[in-house]
C-alpha cells in the first residue's frame, strides 16, 4: 500500500468535509440575511470545524464509510428525501442541532417565497457529498492493495470487504 497516497486521500476527504460545512454555513447565513429564522449561531459551526480539524483523518473517513456505504446508491441518485431523512447517519460526528438545520434547509423559504436551496446550491451539496464518497472508495482501494502477482490479481488486505470496489469505481466513474 502506498501510505503517502492514502494519507493524501484521507486529507482530501477531511478538506471536502470542511468545504461542505463551509457551504452549509454560507447557506445558513444567506437564509438568515433573507428573513429565515434559523436558530443557530456561529459557535456551533466553529465548534464543528474545530472538531473535524482536530480529528484523525483516517478516523473520519472510516467512520463515514461505515455509516454511509449502504446508502451510496441513494446518494448517487441524488435522492433528496433520503438525504433529509438520513443526514444524521452520514454526518453523525456533527452536533444534532446542525444536522436538524441541514434537514430543514431543503424546506426553508426566503421572503419572496422561493426555496433557500436552488438547484445550483443543491448540486454543490451533492458534488461535495460525491467527493466524500469518491475519497472513500479510493481509500478502501488503497488500503486493500492489489497483489504484485499479475496472475492472481487479488487484494492483499480484507478492508471493508462488503464493499465491491470494482463495481463502485465503475458506478462512480473513478479511474
Amino acid at each position: 500500500m502506498n501510505d503517502e497516497n492514502n494519507e493524501v486521500n484521507a486529507e482530501k476527504f477531511k478538506n471536502n468535509l470542511l468545504l461542505l460545512l463551509d457551504l452549509i454555513n454560507e447557506i445558513i447565513d444567506y437564509g438568515k440575511s433573507n428573513g429565515i429564522n434559523i436558530d443557530i449561531d456561529n459557535t456551533v459551526f466553529i465548534g464543528s470545524k474545530f472538531f473535524i480539524n482536530k480529528s484523525d483523518k483516517i478516523f473520519l473517513i472510516k467512520n463515514f464509510i461505515s455509516k454511509s456505504y449502504e446508502y451510496w446508491d441513494s446518494i448517487k441518485n441524488k435522492d433528496e428525501d433520503f438525504l433529509k431523512n438520513n443526514c444524521n447517519i452520514l454526518f453523525n460526528e456533527l452536533p444534532e442541532k446542525y444536522i436538524d438545520i441541514f434537514k430543514n434547509m431543503f424546506e426553508y423559504k426566503l421572503e419572496d417565497g422561493s426555496l433557500l436551496l436552488d438547484e445550483d446550491v443543491k448540486n454543490n451539496i451533492w458534488e461535495l457529498i460525491f467527493a466524500l464518497i469518491n475519497n472513500s472508495i479510493n481509500h478502501i482501494y488503497q488500503i486493500r492493495e492489489m497483489s504484485k502477482d499479475p496472475v492472481t490479481l487479488k487484494y492483499t488486505k480484507n478492508y471493508f470487504p462488503i464493499i465491491k470496489i470494482k463495481n463502485e469505481k465503475e458506478k462512480w466513474n473513478i479511474k
